[in-house]
């Protein structure tokens, strides 16, 4: 008798949720080490010395490496949100803009704090407006591209791996798993 959890490939009852193999298959560890020093001159004179390291290292099973894998790949074949874009653009073009504005406004007004404030402001309609328009929808992704959003949470909240046969699934129902779809 079959479970919901089993495999409808194989009917296998050896199963688990993708997001618990790759929980339970990613060691976090931390370490630190100790040293400590000392020395005597010839003169009588002495020194000593200690250091702290610590050692942040991660290890995962090669399940959990796949999966994981798997879905970073279709993270970034379906791409992020366009509003990060125009938000590295108001501070790669922003920033410059406020010092090169402080200046200028500084030099007009014969007061560098007039040209700072300028330059503050300006830097602060840009983020305030791009804010405003991404309220709007601007920015917001295409349809498509929502869909394969959605698909990937789906994934990541039901998503279940037969230990067995290696099938991937969602239990009661018949998507397909998203490393089987063709992103466009």
């Amino acid at each position: 008798m079959s479970s919901d959890m089993s495999c409808p490939k194989c009917q296998s009852e050896n199963t688990q949720k993708i997001s618990l193999i790759i929980q339970q298959g990613t060691v976090e560890t931390e370490g630190q080490s100790n040293t400590f020093g000392s020395a005597i001159g010839s003169d009588g004179s002495y020194a000593s010395g200690s250091s702290t390291t610590t050692i942040n290292t991660s290890s995962q099973s090669q399940l959990a490496k796949k999966l994981e894998t798997e879905i970073d790949e279709y993270r970034k074949k379906v791409g992020g949100s366009p509003i990060m874009g125009a938000y590295v653009l108001l501070t790669f073009i922003g920033v410059p803009a406020f010092i090169y504005a402080g200046y200028k406004a500084g030099s007009f007004f014969h007061a560098t704090w007039i040209g700072w404030c300028v330059g503050i402001c300006l830097f602060i309609v840009g983020a305030v407006l791009i804010d405003t328009l991404d309220k709007k929808g601007w920015f917001a992704p295409d349809e498509k591209t929502k869909v394969w959003w959605d698909r990937l949470d789906r994934w990541g909240e039901a998503g279940c791996y037969c230990h067995r046969c290696g099938a991937k699934f969602i239990p009661g129902s018949d998507e397909p798993h998203f490393t089987t779809m063709k992103v466009e």
